[in-house]
């Protein structure tokens, strides 16, 4: 049997009340272009991660739709965009290893906070390499808030500033079938074939 695949790191990280981890690398991590393609195998665009699953056309579909994704939602002190994290993220995904990493370390007692949550951001940054590989079946949602002055300058200087999405506020990580689903969920275990939330967290600025 293989060993688990993060946990194996420190038995403290593994046991930390709020972070899910999945135990398992199975075959299903292998991405692969559609059978249809050519008579030899070639890989399919890549998703990140480690790797990714196999995809049929409607999951390519899937694939699609969820790059495309955008909620915006508009403050008066200012606007609010969730995206999912993309392949070409690398930027992003290191912020995000950051606000997770920074987040989780505040319930620690037993050890200095920023030692503990260099250990984390370590075992955060395999782990959501893993989870991004398995698109469409999982997504890592990312929000980016932008003050209402900084917005308005965007629209005004409607070049430079357009791929200015702000500054990272939020995240949450969605399962959506039983392919993407955690290794490891908390009880009562949730239905696999059905959404499942969590490594949920918001930026300690942006908290009420």
């Amino acid at each position: 049997m293989a060993a688990p695949a993060l946990l194996s790191l420190s038995p403290a990280v593994s046991r930390h009340p709020h972070l899910l981890f999945s135990h398992t690398h199975s075959p299903r991590h292998l991405r692969l272009a559609p059978p249809a393609a050519s008579s030899s195998p070639s890989p399919s665009p890549s998703c990140g991660g480690g790797g990714g699953v196999f995809l049929s056309p409607t999951a390519l579909s899937q694939l699609d739709a969820l790059a495309d994704f955008r909620y915006a939602h508009s403050f008066p002190h200012g606007s609010l965009t969730v995206r999912a994290l993309t392949p070409e993220d690398d930027a992003e995904a290191d912020a995000l290893v950051r606000l997770l990493a920074s987040s989780f370390s505040e319930d620690v007692r037993w050890a200095p906070a920023q030692r503990y949550a260099q250990l984390l951001a370590f075992v955060i940054r395999r782990y959501l390499h893993e989870r991004r590989g398995l698109a469409p079946h999982a997504a890592v949602l990312v929000g980016f808030y932008k003050p209402a002055a900084a917005a308005e300058g965007g629209k005004e200087g409607e070049g430079d500033d357009a791929e200015d999405e702000g500054e990272m506020a939020c995240t949450a990580e969605v399962s959506l079938d039983a392919v993407g689903a955690p290794g490891a969920p908390p009880t009562p275990t949730p239905p696999l074939d059905f959404p499942y939330i969590c490594n949920m967290t918001v930026k300690t600025s942006f908290r009420r």
